[in-house]
């Protein structure tokens, strides 16, 4: 294994772990949002869901 392709398992190492990050985020606001709709019940129309942040960058997510 020559230093380039150290180079590149040391980058794709470093995004996984972002990317692990970044859905874990996705997961816990979509459930954050699941707990808000039940607990307004029938008293306000909640629509938003975890899906309106499938796409999200991480930044976006972090923003939430």
């Amino acid at each position: 294994m020559n230093d380039g392709d150290d180079f590149y398992l040391q980058v794709a190492f470093a995004l996984s772990g972002c990317q692990l990050v970044e859905q874990e985020l996705k997961l816990y606001i979509a459930h954050a949002l699941e707990l808000v709709k039940k607990c307004l019940g029938s008293r306000m129309v909640f629509k938003m869901s975890g899906d309106d942040y499938e796409d999200a960058s991480l930044e976006k997510l972090i923003g939430v």
